[in-house]
């Protein structure tokens, strides 16, 4: 059994969504009550976008496992894909007090204070995730994820001058193609040469481990010089936003032949 979900688990790593949701029903038939599989099931139709059987399964599950984080706080995040903010916080507040040591009900609550927009919560919350991530990780680019929402909320609050130095405080610590993408689209001033380098060679790689790295490498990067060049070098922006373009186009012929296997 731990050899077919760490396969799985591969399937899913590598996109292959199709494939890892057919291998995890054929072996629920055999455990129908298998508390992972049905975490991972719901996980695969999470990926795929499919929310409302995400929650199908996790609903089930949280009857007979009221307490489990995992499915407490996914419930928390699939009720807010469907957009149903009161069931949501109230499974994320739940998930808090079941592990309050854990940055990603603070992330949903976030999230869903966005989509009520009320960004004074949203900013309190993603804050207490951010610290909580900050002493679980040493690597900032291992959340990139929510301090692109505090950017969102910081946005939002217009708060230029803290949004300005809030990322500037990340790229200086350690360069991220994100981040530098974020700040050119805020204040172009405010892009260094060094940046300018480190995007270069970002692009100078010429291998990547799968296609799905190469495009969250190059898109970031692509659509940065794109902007950063739109005033002074109207050819070379566009040259930039055809790459992203073939790139994203690349992606997408890729996820095709890869759900067709």
């Amino acid at each position: 059994m731990k050899l077919d979900i760490t396969n799985i688990q591969k399937l899913i790593a590598s996109m292959q969504l199709e494939k890892a949701r057919l291998e995890t029903i054929k072996l629920l038939e055999l455990d129908s009550q298998n508390l992972t599989l049905n975490k991972i099931l719901s996980h695969i139709y999470g990926l795929m976008d499919k929310y409302s059987m995400a929650l199908d399964i996790l609903i089930k599950l949280k009857k007979s496992h009221p307490e489990d984080f995992d499915v407490v706080n996914n419930l928390g995040y699939y009720y807010l894909k469907t957009e149903q903010v009161t069931s949501s916080l109230a499974m994320i507040e739940k998930a808090k007090t079941i592990k309050p040591e854990s940055p990603a009900p603070y992330q949903n609550a976030a999230e869903a204070y966005i989509l009520l927009k009320d960004f004074s919560k949203a900013a309190i919350e993603i804050n207490q995730c951010l610290e909580i991530k900050a002493r679980l990780e040493t690597n900032y680019l291992n959340y990139i994820d929510a301090i692109e929402l505090k950017i969102q909320i910081l946005i939002a609050q217009k708060e230029k001058e803290k949004l300005e130095n809030f990322i500037l405080a990340y790229i200086n610590q350690n360069p991220s193609s994100e981040l530098i993408l974020q700040l050119v689209q805020i204040n172009k001033k405010l892009i260094t040469q060094s940046m300018i380098d480190f995007s270069h060679k970002v692009i100078s790689q010429k291998l990547f481990p799968s296609h799905l790295v190469k495009f969250q490498t190059l898109i970031p990067v692509y659509f940065f010089f794109a902007i950063y060049y739109e005033a002074q070098d109207k050819k070379k922006s566009e040259e930039y936003y055809i790459k992203a373009n073939q790139e994203i186009l690349s992606i997408q012929r890729y996820k095709i032949i890869t759900h067709q296997k």
